[in-house]
């Protein structure tokens, strides 16, 4: 489960696309917002990335990006919040047993 940062680079883009590339960017980074304060904290424990997805899709929730990449981020978000979760655990065994 590695992070990888992907910067693409482009000739002739013209400023439309700019513009769309960055709403989606901007959309992107709400949910990827949202589904840290709604899962980064208690209520994520016990969930997966596919639960969250599949209530979403029931909830017939709209993002106004392509399914493959709010689905992507959605992942990639709970990942991380996930790294963060197993992190802090990391902290509070050293400090527990530091203390005995």
């Amino acid at each position: 489960m590695g992070k990888v940062t992907r910067i693409a680079t482009s000739l002739n883009l013209n400023r439309g696309k700019l513009d769309q590339l960055r709403e989606v960017a901007s959309r992107l980074g709400n949910l990827r917002s949202e589904a840290w304060h709604r899962f980064g904290s208690i209520d994520g424990v016990n969930l997966t990335h596919r639960q969250i997805r599949d209530k979403w899709l029931a909830e017939n929730r709209q993002f106004d990006v392509p399914a493959r990449l709010w689905k992507e981020t959605l992942r990639d978000t709970f990942d991380d919040i996930c790294l963060y979760r197993e992190a802090a655990k990391a902290k509070v065994r050293k400090a527990i047993a530091e203390s005995v």
